[in-house]
């Protein structure tokens, strides 16, 4: 497979999305890599960009890659890399859902089910249990990824925090928790909340219209300034 354009940065603005400069519209649609066997996830990612797709979303499953506390997998059906490189490789843009929380019709929203070992464990919350589990899942996640970003020349423009979570709970400590571990562990492309609706507004750390993969704000600048709060410092 030959790269069909060069890999670049996602930047926003007022006005909308820059990629390397230009104005740019995103044109996603999910494939979940943990639902579909290795061996097809070139054709069904070709069929995707066939269909005048630029960008493609998909989250990661936790529980799929760690089985266990101290197991971690990240080969055969749960080779990341390889999915996310072979998207740059077709071309398309990578964004990447890793939760630790991902819902997605998937068992326990990919968390692992060892978490439920420990009664006192509070789930998607600031409790020092969970974060310490979260955090060293990323701690073994994050280098996988780090590779695959934008900034490094990989495929991956941006990059979620946590999943729907303004639907579940408000715990800000807890996304900033989780924001703050993500770029220091060098995650440094975009970083985006989407959040369901509350008194009939729907809201999410993109400018409306723009992103299938999230749900938006009604007033574009309340949404960027969401993002950018959620965006890392140069």
């Amino acid at each position: 497979m030959t790269q069909l354009r060069p890999a670049a940065e996602l930047t926003v603005t007022d006005h909308g999305f820059l990629r390397d400069g230009r104005p740019h519209q995103i044109i996603s649609a999910a494939i979940h890599y943990f639902r579909v066997h290795p061996e097809l996830w070139e054709d069904r990612l070709r069929r995707l960009r066939a269909m005048g797709v630029n960008t493609i979303e998909t989250y990661i499953a936790w529980n799929l890659h760690q089985p266990t506390p101290d197991r971690t997998e990240f080969s055969g059906p749960a080779d990341i890399s390889r999915f996310i490189s072979t998207a740059g490789q077709l071309g398309l843009d990578v964004i990447v859902r890793p939760g630790p929380y991902i819902c997605a019709e998937w068992e326990f929203g990919g968390l692992p089910a060892w978490l439920l070992a420990d009664p006192e464990l509070r789930l998607r919350q600031t409790e020092e249990r969970y974060l310490a589990a979260v955090d060293a899942w990323f701690d073994e996640l994050v280098p996988v990824l780090r590779p695959l970003l934008a900034g490094r020349g990989g495929p991956v423009v941006a990059v979620q925090v946590e999943n729907e979570y303004g639907s579940y709970g408000t715990d800000t400590a807890y996304l900033d928790h989780l924001r703050q571990g993500l770029i220091r562990r060098g995650v440094d492309c975009l970083l985006f909340t989407a959040d369901g609706a509350t008194d009939g507004v729907l809201r999410g750390g993109i400018l409306p219209g723009t992103l299938a993969t999230a749900t938006f704000g009604s007033r574009p600048k309340e949404s960027l300034a969401t993002l950018r709060r959620h965006q890392p410092a140069r």
